[in-house]
């Protein structure tokens, strides 16, 4: 996991700041988590609309 997450950052560019993007695109690769999961545990749901 960690290893991945370092392996992302690396092909990225080893951008400043970005830490937590790299560790959850590491946690979705490994289906360790949803793909509509957010970074801050909140949940996508594509069908519904803002405001609605």
């Amino acid at each position: 996991m960690r290893q991945r997450a370092y392996e992302i950052w690396e092909a990225d560019g080893r951008p400043e700041g970005q830490h937590e993007s790299h560790w959850h695109r590491a946690l979705k690769e490994l289906g360790l988590v949803s793909p509509s999961e957010q970074p801050d545990g909140s949940t996508v749901f594509p069908s519904v609309k803002p405001g609605l």
